[in-house]
């Protein structure tokens, strides 16, 4: 309906006598359909868009309340039944934001460009949601918008952006920022097996072109799979020096610090998870317990506290938490913590054939099935210290 009237023109062919009078009349009628519906999309998208901020975004904000608004300052209209009469008022729609309750007159003077950003890409996804969620094709393009936020908070919105909020939605993200590049498609890992990471190059004088850009870990399978031994150890290294250093960093990208060795690197990742680890409840208790009893060293329900009349709701409350964390410490947690330690032990056991460059001109070469082993262990490493 808004891309029948979008134009201001409603006889742009300049059609004479009853072919222009209907033109005229056409484009009143539906400038007046659009501005009857518009309120409505108005006030859902605002709805909407204060949802979304609630739900991704204001848990910063305490103690203070940020609410925005939408609203119609401007409904459409036209008059004028000729070219020389006709005069068009498009839409105007006006942004309000209010913070505990106090109306901010000028919000970017008060607010930051980041959390003016959050704002704003609230409203941008409520708009999609709201407009698109009976559409046969629901397309979201995002170009550079994550620009005035820090790194952490754009892999916020590429977490929002790979949630099932907008599962079915056709996406498109561009960026002319490389570093936010690689941080967007090492996210992805190989969980998003559907995304496409692409470099356009070229110039609009001549032609623009799409590269598809691999990462460090398909970039080495296809060396080894033509049989490129070395260079694919040299990817594989790079991966491992990466994934293990940004775990370390508890995945955030950082400025450039000393140089850090492979082996340093991932002996570093190891000791962080080991310390996470309650050693003596594990050496005591969970390590001489089959996998498939260990379930049964806690109650398998909380019968026995809900019938213990000695303690009050509360208490009962917290013990039922601390008794859940148990569970899942003992028969998952910890597990996959102790799998994902032997995991580094394996790559470390294999730097120094296959990882590490120096060796690769000594005897006896590299085999395929060497560097296979360690690509399959890194892409598992990957996947672990990522999640």
């Amino acid at each position: 309906m808004w891309n029948a009237i979008r134009s201001g023109q409603p006889n742009p062919y300049a059609n004479k006598g009853r072919a222009g009078t209907y033109a005229y009349a056409d484009f009143h009628s539906a400038t007046k359909r659009f501005a009857a519906i518009l309120p409505g999309i108005i006030d859902a998208i605002s709805s909407e868009a204060q949802s979304f901020y609630d739900t991704h975004f204001a848990k910063d904000d305490q103690p203070r309340k940020i609410t925005l608004k939408l609203g119609l300052t401007t409904p459409p209209s036209s008059s004028g039944d000729n070219q020389a009469e006709f005069r068009f008022t498009p839409p105007a729609i006006g942004f309000g934001v209010k913070i505990d309750g106090r109306t901010i007159d000028r919000p970017q003077s008060f607010l930051n460009e980041a959390k003016m950003t959050q704002l704003a890409l609230s409203v941008r996804f409520a708009a999609s949601l709201v407009n698109l969620h009976e559409s046969d094709l629901k397309l979201l393009v995002l170009d550079d918008l994550l620009v005035s936020l820090d790194m952490s908070n754009r892999m916020k919105v590429v977490e929002i952006l790979l949630s099932d909020t907008f599962e079915n939605y056709q996406k498109i993200i561009l960026t002319h920022e490389l570093g936010f590049f690689r941080e967007f498609r090492r996210k992805l890992g190989p969980d998003h097996p559907d995304w496409s990471c692409v470099s356009l190059e070229g110039t609009p004088a001549t032609a623009i072109s799409g590269r598809t850009v691999k990462t460090d870990l398909q970039k080495a399978e296809e060396y080894l799979n033509g049989y490129n031994l070395d260079e694919a150890a040299l990817c594989l290294r790079k991966v491992a020096e990466d994934t293990a250093k940004r775990f370390i960093d508890h995945n955030e990208v950082l400025p450039t610090k000393d140089f850090v060795g492979l082996t340093e690197a991932l002996r570093a990742a190891r000791n962080k998870i080991q310390a996470e680890l309650p050693v003596e409840l594990y050496e005591k208790v969970v390590r001489n317990t089959p996998n498939a009893h260990r379930n049964l060293l806690i109650a398998s329900d909380d019968s026995d506290l809900d019938g213990n009349t000695a303690l009050d709701p509360q208490t009962k409350g917290r013990l039922k938490t601390n008794r859940n964390r148990l569970r899942s410490l003992i028969s998952t947690e910890h597990v996959e913590r102790l799998k994902t330690v032997k995991l580094i032990d394996d790559i470390l056991a294999c730097t120094e054939r296959v990882l590490n460059p120096a060796a690769h001109s000594g005897s006896p070469p590299l085999y395929k099935k060497e560097v296979q082993d360690a690509l399959n262990l890194i892409a598992q490493l990957e996947i672990r210290l990522a999640s």
